[in-house]
């Protein structure tokens, strides 16, 4: 312990006396330099004399009044910093040192010390600014990226940019896909976006691939080699859209293992294959839309160096009539079909289809998909899936699901639910019963949203479990909370409990805990303890599987870690404006979680798993990634309402975030929204 104390010592000492202000003093004439070029080259208007100014120009001054009670603010402006630095344009600058050590099983003792930094800030001319950088120094690894959205030009155009470790991009007819997933990838390089009047798309990007790694860290393992895409899409006209994507992989080792920052970070890091892949992959896709109708086919051809020239060819169509949506398609896809370097579904042909019911009291959905082997050897079979939920009245809604899979292994899975509003918030209470062969098993779970005042939450469930494995009986119990609050003035939690214990055989029991505490010392600067444990990780037995395959996860080993983070912030500028606000705004923030929702019921369970490495941009400009916990955060944001949209290029299927994620979030003065999006299974 004395040796990791000396080392966030170290930390703090370098972030306090060096790498703020190197870094601070650096963002700040770039910055500063960035406006007098613009102004230089555009002329701004000019602002009225301050004798003119009306009421709604003046900058905002808080009037709220509590009986002498009103919290500190603590949005960094000049009038709450002695120490506020006036020059150059407003930004926002936050700093963090990071002192961390973990245990896990069949592993040694393992650190995790380094430096992070997150900059973010607009532009009169340039566009929005996110910059992003991480130096870790056990195990060794760095990471880091600028990203630039919305730079305008003459005749409708406007870029966005990326240089460093990042996502390769994707037209947009590659993210609306159903049933098939086009991934994109990891890379340490560069990426530009133009648009021209969302009528012209233009892409490319070109780097090392890689993976990222770390927990509290991320650090980037390249995989060496190259990888390089194109990326077009044309909107012909209100009825057309056509587009295309090439990508070429040059000598590249893919990964045998898993490469979830979680599962790395506890003994489970992948093992790179030597093999070195070279491919070629070309996807082109055409869509018509009329009204409601909308009809898309796709191709994609891929050759490498290992396997045979591959081709996959489907169809998907979409149809309201009424309140039914009807969506349909037919596929073909070879052996060995890969997307650059990574393999995704492949020798699968059949059909699917799906229809969907809205009323104000109903909501049905079910569907089949019969899926046959292209080679003989692969899968064969039918599945059948259903659902229906209906509001009784504004307090009251039952629901239940069921789906049934005939294959080489058949499989039979289904829930009843009902959701009832109380005077302490939701409560819901659900019955859960799934068979496979010689295994069965029943699960009743009884879950409550508790009802807070604003900027606290609180989930809670409780569960009873009976096993049957092969004439074995075996009763599992489980409780957990998911939440946050303020405990005190500058003190608050965040984080998710549970506790699950068994009998029979392999009884255990375990706690699994991710719990953040923070205490804000002053406007600047914060202290951060965070604990994680974690548990065996197995796929959720009430979840039939489709009959295509998919991407899974490894299973996680136990294993626990303590980190202690050091946080500074600070804003500069001539005025106080938050991001997205203009010259004197009010602000808050955003905190949001993304999850894999196993159960449908919307709200993050404490056993659900979450979404990591996800981009999430606010207001379409600013940009973040989910961190290895599926958490994200916009720390300062102007009041008012603001769009939360998610860019799940890199989410593999079965699961989907329905809708981009788009949220509206009303941002207040000093308060911090919490939300959670939920990415849902493909049914």
């Amino acid at each position: 312990m004395g040796r990791q104390i000396n080392a966030l010592r170290a930390a703090i000492y370098a972030v306090r006396f060096f790498w703020i202000k190197l870094l601070f003093t650096s963002v700040s004439t770039v910055l500063l330099n960035a406006e007098v070029l613009a102004q230089d080259t555009i002329a701004d208007p000019i602002k009225p004399p301050a004798e003119n100014v009306t009421s709604s120009d003046k900058p905002y001054v808080d009037q709220v009044i509590d009986d002498g009670n009103l919290k500190p603010a603590i949005l960094f402006g000049e009038n709450d910093d002695p120490n506020y630095d006036p020059a150059g344009l407003p930004h926002y600058l936050r700093i963090e040192a990071v002192s961390s050590i973990s245990k896990h099983t069949g592993a040694s003792d393992s650190e995790e010390n380094g430096l992070a930094m997150t900059s973010q800030f607009d532009t009169q001319h340039y566009g929005a600014f996110s910059i992003n950088g991480v130096f870790r120094n056990e195990p060794l690894g760095k990471a880091g990226s600028i990203l630039q959205r919305g730079m305008p030009f003459n005749n409708g155009w406007y870029a966005n940019n990326g240089i460093g470790t990042l996502y390769t991009p994707s037209i947009d007819l590659a993210r609306t896909q159903h049933r098939f997933y086009i991934p994109t990838f990891p890379v340490l390089g560069v990426s530009t976006e133009w648009l021209q009047n969302r009528d012209l798309q233009l892409q490319f990007a070109t780097g090392t691939p890689g993976i990222f790694d770390g927990l509290q860290l991320n650090g980037f393992s390249t995989l060496g080699g190259s990888l390089t895409m194109a990326g077009a899409q044309w909107n012909a006209s209100p009825n057309w859209q056509i587009g295309a994507q090439l990508i070429d992989a040059n000598q590249v080792s893919t990964s045998a293992g898993s490469t979830a920052a979680f599962n790395q970070f506890f003994g489970l890091t992948p093992e790179i294959d030597k093999t070195k892949t070279s491919a070629q992959s070309f996807y082109g896709s055409a869509a018509w839309l009329n009204g409601d109708t909308r009809i898309q086919a796709n191709l994609l051809q891929s050759k490498n160096n290992t396997a045979s020239n591959a081709t996959g060819i489907w169809l998907d169509a979409n149809k309201r009539i009424g309140q039914i949506s009807h969506q349909a398609g037919i596929f073909r896809l070879d052996p060995d079909l890969a997307w650059g370097y990574t393999p995704i579904s492949n020798n699968v042909k059949g059909t699917y289809y799906r229809a969907n019911y809205i009323s104000r009291q109903w909501l049905l959905d079910g569907g089949f998909d019969l899926v046959r082997s292209v080679s003989g050897s692969g899968s064969n079979g039918a599945l059948l899936t259903g659902s229906a939920r209906y509001q009784v009245n504004q307090s009251l809604g039952i629901g239940a699901s069921a789906t049934f899979r005939h294959a080489d292994n058949d499989a039979r899975s289904g829930y009843v639910f009902a959701d009832k509003l109380n005077q302490l918030g939701t409560g819901r209470a659900q019955l859960d019963y799934s068979a496979e062969s010689d295994n069965q098993v029943t699960r009743l779970t009884l879950s409550q949203g508790w009802r807070f005042s604003v900027g606290s939450r609180l989930n809670t469930s409780i569960y009873s479990e009976v096993e049957k494995n092969e004439g074995e009986r075996i009763n599992h119990f489980g409780v957990s909370l998911n939440g946050g609050s303020d405990l005190f003035n500058n003190i608050s939690w965040n984080g998710n409990l549970s506790y699950d214990k068994s009998n029979g055989s392999g009884a255990n029991k375990h706690l699994s805990a991710n719990l953040d505490l923070t205490a804000r010392l002053n406007n600047h600067w914060s202290l951060i303890a965070s604990y994680l444990e974690s548990k065996n990780s197995t796929t959720s037995p009430f979840i039939v599987q489709p009959l295509i395959p998919v991407q899974s996860n490894t299973d996680v080993t136990k294993g626990s870690a303590l980190f202690v983070t050091l946080r500074y912030e600070t804003r500069g500028g001539t005025s106080s404006a938050p991001l997205g606000g203009t010259s004197g705004s009010a602000a808050g923030s955003i905190n949001g979680y993304l999850f894999l929702d196993a159960n449908d019921n919307n709200l993050p369970d404490a056993n659900e798993e979450p979404a990591q490495n996800i981009t999430v941009l606010l207001d379409g400009k600013f940009s973040t990634r989910t961190n290895a916990l599926g958490r994200f955060e916009f720390p300062l944001v102007a009041t008012g309402e603001h769009t939360i949209i998610i860019i799940a290029d890199n989410l593999p299927l079965p699961w989907q975030v329905n809708d981009n994620g788009q949220r509206t979030v009303k941002v207040n003065t000093r308060e911090t929204n919490y939300i959670d999006i939920p990415a849902s299974r493909l049914k």
